[in-house]
Order: C-alpha cells, then structure tokens, then sequence
C-alpha cells in the first residue's frame, strides 16, 4: 500500500527572482515634478530640506520593493542626475540665446 502524501505539510519551493527596478535617470516625470517644488522654495536650506525628503522616500520605496543597498544608492544617484540635468535644462532655456 502507498503512503498518502500530507497536502497540508506541503509547501511551495523557494524560487529566486531578481528586481529590477525603473531605471531612475528616465523618471523624467518625478524628476520634473520634485524640479517644479525646488524652483519654489525661497531658501537654499529649504530647497535642499525638500531634496533630501524626496530621496529619503524615493529610497524607502526602493526599499520595500526589494532591492539591495548598493542598487538603492546607484538609483539615488541617478534620480540625482536626472533632476540635476532637469535644473541645467531650465536654466539653459531661460538664458538669452541659450539652447533648450
């Protein structure tokens, strides 16, 4: 006679899964939304209070989504540049003869 196998005992088997997250140098969206509030601050201090705030919840988001500490700080720099080059692009659009 055959044992009955115990369906309750079961349990799935443990599959590894990388994630990728969405590369933050194209969140354009988010880059120029954060732009949009920075742009209205009157204060360097209060600007740079705003920044540190989007990164801190941009990584906490990273976070709960799985990714590693390293892959979190490669994002952050690259949302950075992203937003960096947002500023230079604004810039370079309201300068006389500049290129945008």
């Amino acid at each position: 006679m055959r044992d009955q196998l115990d369906l309750l005992a079961w349990e799935p088997p443990a599959i590894a899964a990388d994630i990728v997250a969405f590369p933050q140098e194209r969140n354009l969206g988010r880059a120029r939304r954060v732009v949009d509030a920075v742009v209205t601050k009157r204060t360097q201090s209060s600007r740079q209070r705003y920044f540190d705030r989007v990164l801190f919840q941009l990584g906490s988001e990273l976070e709960a989504a799985g990714l590693g500490a390293s892959q979190i700080n490669r994002e952050l720099d690259a949302f950075t540049r992203a937003v960096n080059a947002e500023l230079w692009r604004r810039e370079a659009r309201r300068q006389p003869g500049g290129r945008a």
